[in-house]
């Protein structure tokens, strides 16, 4: 039987132990989840990112489940709500039916039962995507019909909101020349318009487009969309426009990127530190913080490695102390992205402390992002380590690489390298345990174990040969 995929899911509970639970019983189902401890830090994560599914307890300090249902609801009407409930709170649970959670889970539950209970919700977010796209267009097609010939400002945003919305739905069904045409009739309708919330909108129209363009292979006019917006707003000074103008320069440099034209791209990203690096405001930060990480990728590729370095240092100085989750997201990519670097230029001690910081300041973070670069983290540590062991023969590295390995492929990674390191430890049993999975989970190919020379003092080994000859070695 298929194991169904959820798709995308919030989990909160003020209880630690419950949300770290129920994150690894969903990971271990193949879902992507982030856990929170609190309603509006579920928030802040419902605003930045789309989620299918809300799992969360009823009775929690500060803001209850059923108030952060109701606010999430207003983020995304779509999201199935589902409500964890103690002893005793069931009626409550039951009355937060009728604000729209799709069923409620008695606590203590078991995880199989709840399971069965999200695939179901799950099930009724598929369907309610697929078939109110459609309905969602048309209803968007009536804003325009009823209000569009109407000048007053309220109205005007309205109709502005509805085509953007409807050309957001066509995309989601793959109609992109469509969803094109309606952004260029909010252009054209309000680009002449000077409030600020009408040139938002065209100007939001104009990076969609921009994006649309770039997804599709035609970078060269996407950056003249995102030009547009440059030219149009970058002498505004309102936050949303600024966002927005902010935004373009960083698809701009992403699409010159994919033209291959380094150094314009790297202008750009300082474009946008240089235009934005004083403000505080979060969407612009985060702006900021993604350019710098964008150019530290860009001269790491160009060799210029100690240039990028640098780079990645100025995003932790800047944005390291930011809670906004994401800001966090860069952060822990600029950390990862500098061990990476170090590594290739040799420097494993300072790549060790990179990864040491990446775990001090983001080991205890739920967010999938962040969670996949302290996974990787862990994978360079464990290579820095072992390479330190060789040039010191200290055991204290190779344990320290071992239990930096166990930690990466605990988190969902490729066992190959931890693997490598046991060998060097002398643990074989389980180091031939792992390249035989490596091997059939096409993790890795026998030539590269045949050329790898941490395999060179155990080719003797009966297992080895048993190895090599269900895989067609040729020794």
């Amino acid at each position: 039987m298929q194991v169904p995929q959820l798709g995308r899911l919030i989990v909160v509970d003020d209880e630690v132990e419950v949300v770290k639970v129920l994150l690894e019983m969903l990971a271990g189902q193949g879902c992507e989840a982030a856990g929170f401890y609190c309603g509006e830090d579920a928030l802040k994560a419902l605003r930045r990112q789309d989620y299918d599914l809300l799992l969360t307890d009823l009775v929690m300090p500060a803001m209850d489940g059923i108030s952060l249902l109701r606010a999430a609801l207003e983020i995304d009407p779509y999201l199935v709500g589902v409500i964890m409930t103690g002893k005793g709170t069931i009626e409550n649970a039951v009355d937060a039916m009728k604000v729209g959670v799709f069923d409620y889970v008695p606590k203590p539950f078991k995880l199989n039962a709840l399971w069965l209970k999200l695939s179901r919700a799950m099930d009724l977010r598929r369907l309610g995507l697929r078939d109110r796209s459609q309905e969602a267009i048309g209803v968007y097609d009536q804003v325009v019909e009823r209000f569009g010939g109407r000048e007053e400002p309220a109205l005007a945003e309205q109709v502005a909101r509805a085509l953007l919305y409807k050309g957001l739905a066509l995309g989601q069904e793959g109609r992109s020349q469509e969803e094109i045409g309606v952004y260029d009739q909010v252009v054209e309708r309000f680009g002449g318009r000077e409030e600020p919330a009408l040139a938002e909108q065209v100007a939001r129209a104009l990076v969609y487009k921009g994006i649309t363009l770039r997804q599709e292979g035609r970078s060269q006019e996407a950056i003249g969309f995102y030009d547009q917006v440059v030219k149009r707003f970058g002498g505004r000074e309102e936050p949303a426009l600024a966002k927005h103008v902010a935004k373009a320069l960083v698809n701009k440099g992403i699409a010159l990127g994919k033209e291959n034209r380094s150094q314009e791209e790297i202008g750009v990203y300082d474009q946008v530190v240089e235009r934005f690096g004083g403000r505080e405001e979060p969407a612009l930060a985060e702006h900021v913080a993604k350019a710098l990480v964008n150019k530290g990728i860009v001269l790491g590729k160009e060799g210029r490695s100690q240039e990028a370095i640098g780079v990645y240092d100025q995003v932790v100085e800047r944005f390291g102390e930011r809670e906004e989750p994401a800001l966090a997201e860069h952060v822990a990519k600029a950390l990862v992205n500098k061990g990476v670097v170090l590594v290739c230029l040799g420097r494993d001690a300072d790549a060790v402390a990179a990864c040491e910081q990446m775990e001090q300041r983001f080991g205890d973070d739920k967010t999938p992002v962040v969670r996949e670069e302290v996974k990787e983290s862990f994978d360079n540590k464990c290579f820095a380590l072992s390479r330190l062991w060789r040039s010191t023969g200290k055991q204290s590295f190779l344990d320290q690489a071992i239990f930096a390995g166990r930690a990466y492929v605990g988190m969902g990674g490729e066992a190959y390298n931890l693997a490598c390191v046991l060998v060097l430890d002398g643990k074989l049993d389980e180091a031939f345990q792992l390249l035989e999975k490596c091997l059939r989970d096409g993790e890795v190919q026998w030539a590269k174990v045949e050329e790898d020379s941490d395999w060179a003092d155990v080719r003797n080994d009966p297992r080895y040969s048993e190895l090599e000859i269900k895989n067609g070695g040729t020794s």
